[in-house]
This record gives structure tokens, C-alpha cells and sequence, in this order.
């Protein structure tokens, strides 16, 4: 046996007003009109910023952008670092040769 009884019924005799719906009180006070109108007036504002945040997105660096930098930067200071070695050992080398 099932515990769970149908109130559809019940729920469809129910009016707005005993639900809490329609008693006067907000949002259904009258005044929905202007409530929608000031929201309609500062859509306009809200489209605006969200534009500039956006365009501030775009220029803005990412995580991925941020690691391609810094892997490039670590293989240019390897590459220096390296070559500053071979010459540093190239130039010993003809220094130790002509000194002799």
C-alpha cells in the first residue's frame, strides 16, 4: 500500500488569495507598473557597464597568455646564459693558447 495521496484536486480549488497570491501585498500592490519601468531605465545602464567590463576582458592577460610569456622568457635567459658561457669558455680557451 501506497502512503502517497493525490491533492491535485485540493491544489486546483485553492484560490490566489489563500495561496498568499493576489492579497494586496507586493509584488501585487498595483504598483508592478513602475517597479518594471525602473527596471526597464537602468537596463540600459547595466548593458553599458556590462560592455566596458567586457572590453576590459578582452584586454586583460589569461592564465594561458601569462604562461606562454614566462616559458619564452625562461628559454631566452637559458639561450643568453648559454652563449655567454661558450664565449666566456671560447675566449679562455685562446687566451690559455696565446699566453703560452
Amino acid at each position: 500500500m501506497s502512503n502517497v495521496r493525490d491533492i491535485s484536486e485540493r491544489l486546483r480549488s485553492l484560490s490566489p488569495v489563500t495561496l498568499g497570491y493576489g492579497n494586496g501585498g507586493p509584488p501585487y500592490n498595483g504598483d508592478m507598473e513602475a517597479r518594471v519601468a525602473k527596471l526597464e531605465s537602468t537596463a540600459a545602464e547595466i548593458r553599458d557597464r556590462l560592455t566596458k567590463i567586457e572590453v576590459r576582458l578582452d584586454a586583460t592577460a589569461t592564465k594561458e597568455d601569462l604562461h606562454r610569456e614566462m616559458s619564452a622568457q625562461t628559454w631566452r635567459l637559458v639561450t643568453f646564459v648559454s652563449s655567454l658561457g661558450a664565449a666566456l669558455v671560447t675566449a679562455t680557451y685562446f687566451i690559455a693558447r696565446s699566453v703560452h
